[in-house]
Order: C-alpha cells, then structure tokens, then sequence
C-alpha cells in the first residue's frame, strides 16, 4: 500500500516492512499502475515571471562576479528539499558505505569499518565453492613490492577494461597490506606510444611531487615488466566505488533523477583536480596558493568514465572523486607536438573541435585548459540529463541541466561549457563559484 505524509514524502508497505520513497518531485519519471502525473511544484506563468524579477533586482544590489556578469543567478526555492535528498546508494555519514554504482557487482569490494580475515581475502574473489589457493593467482613482481593478481577489471560482465593504450588493467592486492591498487598496463610499440607513456607518468608524478592532491588519481609506482610485447605498468590506487559513469547507466536504468547535491559535489571535486593540474593548486577548495613555477597540465579527456569514486578518504557521506587516466594529458606549451595524435574521444570535445575530420593533430592550439573546463561542465551535464554525451544545442537555449535543476547550476554550466572559449571561466573562477553556491545552499564543501 502506498501513502504519503504531511510532507509529500511517499510510503510504501507491505504489513510487514515500511519502506521509505523520495519526494514525488524526484520521481516524476517514474509512472505508477494507473500511469498518473504530478503537478509540477514550479511556479508557472506569471508568478514565475514575478519570482524572477524580484530575484534580479535582489542580485543588483549585490557584489557581481564572473558568472553574475553573463546571467542573473534566479534561486529556486524547491533546490533546498533537493538538497536535502541523497542519491540512491549512500547513506548518512555515520553509517556503513554502500557502494553507488553496477560497479559492486563488477568489482571486490570490503567494508571499511568491519576487519577481514586472512581467509576471508582469499574466498572474496573466487567462486562459491573454489578452492582459494594462492596458486590459482598470477603474482606481479615490482622494483619494490609483490602483488597477488585478482583478475581483470571489467566495464561490464565480461568486457574487459581496456581502451586507447591501455594493454589491460588489473585488480592488485599487495601480498604483505592485503590493500587493494589497480595495475593499468600501457602498450609501448612504437615512439608515439612511449611518447604517451612518458607524458602519463610526467604529469602523475608532477602533481605528486608538488603534493597531495585528493582528487587526483595516486600513483604507486611505474616500471616495465614485459619486452616483448613491451608494455609499461603503473600501479595506482583502487577506487572501489566504480564510475560517474556506472552512476548514469544504473539512474538511466532505473529511471531515477541525479540529486543536484551530488552534482555540485562531483564538480566541485572535479575542478578541484582541474586546479591541481593547471596551477599546482592542490586544496583549491580550501587554498589558492601555488607553486611559482608550474606548467599547466590539460587533461584533454575529462569524461564520466575517467571520474572514479571511493568510499577511502570522504569527508562526507558522498564519496571522494578523483580523476584519472591521464592518457591524453599534456603540458599546454607542447600541445602542437603531435602526441596527442589519434587518440581522444570525440564525442567529449567542445564545439571549436568538433569539425576537425583529420585527427587530434589538426586541433593544434584550439586545446588547453579551456579544453578542461568545457569538459567539466558536459560531465555534469551528462549527470542531469543522464546522457552518454553532452549536448551543445542545450546550452545555446541556457538549460544545459534541465528545469529540474536549480538556475544557478545552470547558470555555471552555461558558462564552462560556452561556445567561445574566452567567454568560458578559469577552474580556479569555478572552484570559487562553486563553493559559494554549495554554501548559500547549505551543502557541505
């Protein structure tokens, strides 16, 4: 049976168990038995109009920055039952972590709180009723440490993960911490590949050696197991919580609507990693110094797929985001020298690349950091609209997010993903502006 309280908040029951269901407003794309609809909540016609403009005028009379100079920011006052409602997958802060995305049938997993066994490590990733012998495991040998082979990481059952120069990457657990590290091996054939390599590897260590940046993915170590075929392997960190990604597949799949609390939260960490790679800033959201001497780094390849998420290191009960493959990731000076041939997504490029028919090396200067920030804003887009790519023509009619979203991340998003490159804000700009907005709004930063 199926109720609602004195807040409109849903109910279902069975006689035996209560469960509790978001507001309707955050289910509107979900039909019951009799296929019936919802008012919107939104004020519609001219009270609409009247909200606004008693908005605008409030915003007058306040300070303007970078993002009030090319829209009003208009408040919607439904935001604030939104931000109050996690997504699906999460629970408070104090409680167990419970993974958000498909990735948890893919991927082992553990609890962080409750201690394992030795014996139970062994039995996590074999089938029931496997012998769990250490045998049964292929062992990497490193420089410096000893790693049990898992097995391959999967996108989904049974596709392995590999893509661009990617030779395989692999689930590691470290034969004396039992912790778990992902092994992402990288083709190395022919100069342009060890090119490749040697970019990936610069601009990981670059931003280690500058210091500790949360939201970039943490290297372990890198070396070169294998002549023939040649291949090189870094060791990174495991996120154990999937994909931005995984997260859009499984809310398109369950028809659910992203909770704009945790958009703001995956571009606030985003571009709190875009900051890391462009002024070595490397707690943009608590810092703005620098080193003196930093040289850009473009990552080129932001996209739901390369953002990753773990339950390790969160400050709150959303997980921490780190971004990762740096596999296109170049300095900004060197940009023309052709490394980035051939290999880029498409799909995720900004509009002034979007006609460019003869491969990454005829984008010449048309990438930079601009490139980055673009990027950052279809990410988000991509969440609220859950699609598998962004959608340019939305932003030309300013609703990249959809009227479900509050204005003000509408407002933002317009403004990263802006068809001029100039007309588009610096990460550091976003990191400020972001932070304001998930204030005023109550969310934590």
């Amino acid at each position: 049976m199926t109720s609602y309280d004195w807040q409109g908040r849903k109910h279902r029951s069975n006689g035996h168990s209560h469960e509790y269901l978001p507001p309707r407003e955050q289910d509107v794309r979900t039909f019951d038995r009799e296929r019936r609809t919802e008012p919107s909540h939104r004020p519609q016609g001219d009270q609409q109009d009247a909200r606004h403009e008693s908005t605008r005028s409030s915003y007058n009379s306040q300070p303007r920055s970078y993002f009030d100079s090319r829209r009003y920011h208009l408040n919607d006052p439904s935001a604030r039952a939104r931000d109050q409602q996690a997504p699906a997958g999460f629970k408070s802060q104090q409680a167990s972590w419970i993974p958000l995305s498909p990735a948890e049938k893919n991927f082992p997993r553990h609890s962080d709180d409750a201690p394992r066994t030795q014996d139970a490590r062994r039995n996590k990733y074999h089938k029931e009723g496997t012998p769990p012998a250490d045998a049964r495991r292929s062992r990497l040998i490193t420089p410096h440490s000893e790693y049990d082979i898992i097995k391959p990481l999967e996108s989904r059952p049974g596709v392995p993960v590999a893509g661009g120069m990617n030779a395989g990457i692999f689930l590691l657990e470290h034969r004396s911490t039992r912790e778990l590290y992902v092994e992402k091996r990288l083709r190395m054939r022919d100069e342009t590949d060890c090119a490749r390599v040697a970019s990936e590897q610069s601009a990981l260590y670059e931003i280690r050696k500058a210091g500790s940046c949360t939201h970039i993915v943490d290297v372990i170590e890198a070396f070169a197991p294998s002549i023939s075929p040649p291949y090189c392997s870094l060791v990174l960190e495991y996120c154990n919580s999937g994909t931005v990604k995984d997260f859009i597949e499984r809310y398109i799949e369950e028809r659910k609507i992203t909770p704009e609390p945790f958009a703001w939260h995956i571009f606030a960490g985003v571009t709190a990693a875009l900051c890391a790679c462009h002024y070595g800033t490397m707690d943009a959201m608590h810092s703005t110094t620098s080193p003196r001497r930093w040289e850009p780094i473009c990552h080129l390849d932001v996209k739901p797929s390369n953002i990753f998420l773990t339950s390790t290191g969160r400050t709150n009960a959303y997980p921490r985001v780190v971004l990762g493959d740096f596999g296109c990731a170049v300095r900004e000076e060197d940009i023309d020298s052709g490394i980035l041939e051939q290999v880029y997504t498409p799909e995720w490029l900004p509009p002034e690349n979007e006609r460019s028919p003869y491969g990454a090396r005829s984008l010449g200067s048309s990438l930079g950091t601009y490139t980055d920030v673009w990027q950052a804003g279809a990410v988000v887009q991509a969440m609220c609209r859950l699609l598998s790519a962004p959608n340019q023509g939305l932003v030309e009619e300013e609703r990249p997010c959809g009227s479900r979203f509050t204005f003000a991340l509408n407002n933002v998003i317009s403004c990263c993903m802006a068809r001029d490159p100039d007309d588009r804000p610096t990460a550091v700009e976003l990191v400020k502006e972001i932070k304001r907005e998930m204030q005023k709004q109550g969310m934590s930063v």
